[in-house]
């Protein structure tokens, strides 16, 4: 297994991303988000792309071991899900994000439980 968010992506389809991508604004970085709570109502899905070293078991730790910033994530309206692969899914594993967008249109993944509280 390559380690990095390019893990997974031929030489072809790098060539492609650098010849085609295009900088991140830098207003996302600058500027910060004007939040409505407009979203808070939108069933959403996240894709851990795990050869980045983030993963669904990660992420539950950090909420069991109390960790206050990732309280956040268990909202029962989120689910998650792993992917063997990058940064760059959409290059490196097209079928298997294909697969996972699927069941996350269908209401399926993983969701993240809080701990009780005492």
């Amino acid at each position: 297994m390559t380690w990095g968010s390019l893990s997974g992506v031929g030489d072809k389809a790098l060539d492609r991303l650098l010849r085609l991508a295009a900088p991140q604004p830098a207003g996302t970085l600058t500027e910060p988000p004007r939040l409505t709570g407009a979203a808070t109502d939108v069933p959403s899905s996240a894709v851990f792309c795990t050869d980045n070293g983030l993963s669904t078991a990660l992420v539950e730790g950090l909420v069991a071991a109390g960790e206050p910033s990732a309280r956040a994530l268990t909202d029962p309206r989120t689910c998650y899900f792993d992917l063997p692969t990058g940064h760059w899914p959409m290059l490196s594993a097209p079928e298997a994000l294909t697969a996972v967008l699927l069941r996350a249109a269908a209401g399926e993944g993983h969701r993240l439980t809080a701990p009780a509280t005492p």
